[in-house]
């Protein structure tokens, strides 16, 4: 069991502002760089025999123009962090029939969660995302919705959502566990959303609001390993979800 052939997406460049939450360090960062092909430097240095590929353009670009390079592929990791980009990969795989594992941090790291989704089963990722026939932040979320998290850097103009430091280690190896769970089949017959409470010192330090999942958690652990279900309000679920290719450009 291994990985043969990796495609890597990512339109963005290794900084120093995005470091810090990266598997790269400071020695990989040259002037415009993208965290794709530094990520392959790495990669291809420790695992001389492993096939990459890599685009640095934006997912969405690549179903308008080479839709069919996705089907050589058995397994999508999706960590792109961005609900409408996630609601265009939720629905582009299952028409073709691929499984993704979408895995996202909740500010400052306060929760991590992986969402396994096969389309063969319940449920899918745009199901997190509806309430009542309405379009609410992620169901799964350790955070009261209607909170500002973004943070501007005093540097210059860019703006992030602050996690603590090993919030993103521990949510990529959770994922893998998660990963080398679905190869074994125990999840064979039903998607899967795999929650872990996070560091909740920094959050609560500035004064922002848990979610009522996150107490529910808290009082029962077996809540952070549950079956997915489809949602009756889920657009994906019901056929009625359509692509904006303008939007999306």
């Amino acid at each position: 069991m291994g990985i043969e052939k990796l495609l890597l997406i990512d339109p963005d460049f290794l900084t120093v502002d995005n470091i810090s939450r990266h598997y790269l360090g400071m020695d990989s960062i040259i002037d415009n760089i993208q965290k794709v092909d530094a990520l392959e430097d790495r990669l291809k240095r420790e695992n001389p025999d492993l096939e990459i590929e890599c685009e640095g353009i934006r997912f969405q670009e690549i179903v308008r123009k080479n839709p069919n390079l996705f089907y050589e592929y058995d397994f999508v990791f999706s960590c792109v962090g961005d609900t409408k980009t996630n609601f265009e990969i939720n629905h582009f795989f299952r028409k073709i029939g691929k499984t993704v594992l979408y895995c996202w941090l909740d500010p400052y790291g306060v929760g991590y969660h992986n969402l396994l989704v096969s389309p063969q089963n319940n449920g899918c990722y745009m199901c997190m995302n509806y309430e009542d026939g309405h379009l609410v932040n992620n169901r799964a979320s350790f955070a009261e919705k209607n909170q500002i998290f973004e943070k501007r850097l005093a540097s210059c103009y860019s703006s992030f959502i602050p996690y603590n430091v090993i919030a993103p280690s521990s949510l990529a190896n959770k994922a893998i566990e998660v990963y080398l769970q679905y190869l074994d089949g125990e999840f064979s017959s039903e998607n899967r959303l795999v929650s872990e409470i996070g560091s909740d010192k920094q959050f609560g330090k500035e004064g922002f609001t848990y979610s009522v999942r996150y107490y529910n958690c808290l009082k029962n652990s077996d809540l952070l390993n549950v079956s997915l279900r489809t949602n009756i309000s889920c657009p994906e679920c019901n056929g009625d979800y359509k692509v904006d290719i303008c939007k999306s450009e």
